[in-house]
């Protein structure tokens, strides 16, 4: 069989599984980019932020959700801002998981000691983990390899250095600290990814890792204990070189000549590097934070009405009704509120949220007397916090599309793009038929017509 053969079969098969999943209507066809976003033109084609067509903001569009991208997320000339001057009502969401990873990063860069390699968080949380289980372990692999014969010289070198670098106190104490913090990190992160997770969630695991931090804020020297019962005889690299004093000839005039403040091994460790550490993040969740504490501020009050007087949700409704003028009428959003109040202290249930109190109205078919506040419950439901899983998507082409597979039809490209982004509903599709068609399709030998 000659290879031409090969990629016209492998499309058949493709062509005859996609019709496969069409036919039980799990899903019908990828948007094309084109249907959201008009042409480039040419004077602008090193212009990153794509324009918009007239027709893309013909609907109501309530809020949007991009990266931390300048392009996408810069408030004068990025994306966001040209939507909002076609939408008013399209508030800009950071990704909490990209806000959450440049909490890390700037951790990170903070301190020339506490630098980690440029990887997703996921797996740091993995290495840093191991490399703090298995510490001892993995220094007598290096030790191993460095006294073995067969080595050669410059694996010799490079192992040497990493001995004498995982020996010093400073980096043992930093593997204990980062593999706290990146576990708590990783698993927070992991949430924010979540589809189904609401603004209000994702604020409060910002503020809940914020409270975490500033708790182990003072455990420092519960993590150098750690650290030196692994290696008692390992101590900070500054305590075996030379203090450099100043010159006297350098002081100015009306100077103490006195000896000046300084700090070495633990305590300068601790001022120098682990509270640079624990105060950005904090500082960083903080700042990243206020972008779902407002949007929590305008939609929180609806969590909160059993305990609120009625002048509060009078406050509170006028708000909302004129920011959302077009959705909401502001008399009738405070006679159903008001309505809301009494009919939720009537249900024994202790604690309320946007998304509990939308299921419980839509379960008992209440849609129509509390219509204003189930758009309002419909319009934060929609918001996006995390924009992680549309990503992934767009990020399969680098695998479908590759140097072996560079020229293919967008027809095919859609095929195998769909096969593999609901790779999911693709395992739960029967297989048995398509494959039985392909075969008879393909077989070379034919039935014999009966004479």
């Amino acid at each position: 069989m000659s290879k031409r053969s090969y990629p016209s079969g492998a499309s058949k098969r493709q062509r005859a599984i996609v019709k496969e999943i069409n036919k039980k209507k799990i899903i019908n066809s990828l948007p094309k980019l084109t249907d959201f976003f008009s042409s480039v033109p040419p004077k602008e084609e090193t212009n990153l932020v794509l324009p918009i067509s007239q027709e893309t903001i013909t609907i109501n569009q309530q809020s949007q959700s991009y990266d931390n991208a300048a392009n996408m997320s810069g408030q004068y000339a990025g994306l966001q801002a040209r939507i909002k001057e076609k939408c008013n009502f399209a508030i800009f969401i950071p990704c909490a998981a990209h806000s959450l990873n440049l909490v890390g990063v700037r951790a990170a860069e903070c301190v020339m000691e506490a630098s980690l390699s440029e990887t997703r968080w996921s797996a740091q949380a993995d290495a840093v983990t191991a490399l703090c289980n298995g510490y001892k372990e993995i220094l007598d692999a290096l030790k191993t390899i460095e006294i073995d014969d067969k080595t050669s010289p410059n694996v010799k070198n490079e192992t040497h250095g990493l001995i004498k670098k995982m020996k010093k106190l400073e980096n043992i104490v930093l593997t204990e600290i980062w593999s706290k913090i990146l576990s708590r990190i990783n698993e927070t992160n992991k949430n924010l990814q979540k589809e189904n997770l609401t603004i209000d969630v994702g604020s409060k695991l910002f503020d809940s890792l914020a409270g975490f931090l500033s708790e182990i804020r003072d455990n420092f020297y519960s993590y150098e204990s750690s650290a030196r019962e692994k290696f008692p005889d390992s101590d900070y690299k500054d305590l075996h070189q030379r203090t450099k004093n100043r010159s006297i000839h350098l002081t100015l005039p009306g100077e103490l000549t006195n000896k000046s403040t300084s700090f070495s091994g633990s305590e300068k460790f601790k001022i120098e590097t682990y509270f640079p550490i624990i105060d950005t993040l904090i500082t960083q969740l903080k700042i990243r934070g206020k972008s779902y504490k407002s949007i929590n501020k305008l939609f929180g009050f609806f969590s909160n009405l059993k305990n609120l007087e009625t002048k509060e949700v009078q406050v509170h409704c006028k708000t909302f009704a004129e920011f959302y003028h077009v959705d909401i009428n502001e008399n009738e959003l405070i006679l159903e509120c008001i309505h809301l109040k009494a009919y939720l202290s009537e249900l024994d249930i202790s604690e309320f949220s946007i998304s509990s109190t939308y299921k419980c109205l839509k379960s008992n078919r209440l849609e129509e007397i509390f219509p204003n506040i189930i758009i309002s419950f419909r319009i934060f439901l929609s918001m996006m916090i995390t924009n992680c899983s549309g990503e992934r998507s767009f990020s399969k082409l680098n695998l479908i599309k590759e140097e072996l597979r560079s020229t293919m039809s967008q027809k095919r490209l859609n095929s195998l793009s769909l096969m593999s982004i609901e790779h999911e509903l693709l395992s739960s599709v029967d297989y048995e038929n398509v494959i039985e068609d392909f075969a008879n399709e393909k077989a070379r030998k034919k039935p014999l017509k009966s004479i």
